[in-house]
């Protein structure tokens, strides 16, 4: 058997978690995933076990398709882990796993946060608004937030 790199391992993984979230049909991942993948459903219990092991391997590599992955994982499992873990340490993260971490951050905003959730969000986000790359995407979460 290959051995699989980071970013596949992150890229099917995120798809599985994504398919399970959104509740979509097998079918239209069917070229996505390999075949032992693609008709696999997740279990509650495998969907915690394998977030936990995309967020531990994120904190070992900072590789940025891990929080793809993990922003493709349903807000309840891994909010909390973004808003202690990795906004803390935001300024510092690779360029790409940055982008990546605003992305979910986003995603999950439009689905709506706590008064105290917002709060976290606008002390790590509203420094990046003066970084030309990011600061769209900052202005984005920043009126999400205020506006929920």
């Amino acid at each position: 058997m290959a051995r699989m790199d980071l970013s596949e391992f992150a890229s099917e993984f995120g798809l599985l978690l994504e398919r399970k979230h959104l509740g979509r049909d097998p079918e239209e991942y069917d070229g996505l995933l390999p075949k032992e993948l693609s008709h696999r459903k997740l279990h509650d219990i495998e969907e915690k076990f394998l977030v936990i092991i995309l967020q531990q391997l994120f904190e070992t590599t900072t590789d940025s398709s891990l929080l793809w992955a993990l922003g493709k994982a349903p807000k309840g499992l891994v909010f909390e882990w973004y808003l202690n873990k990795v906004l803390p340490n935001i300024a510092e993260l690779p360029k790409d796993a940055m982008w990546q971490t605003l992305i979910a951050i986003e995603n999950f905003a439009d689905e709506g946060i706590t008064h105290k959730e917002a709060k976290v969000v606008r002390q790590y986000v509203q420094p990046l608004k003066t970084r030309p790359k990011y600061k769209e995407l900052a202005m984005r979460i920043l009126n999400t937030i205020e506006h929920s």
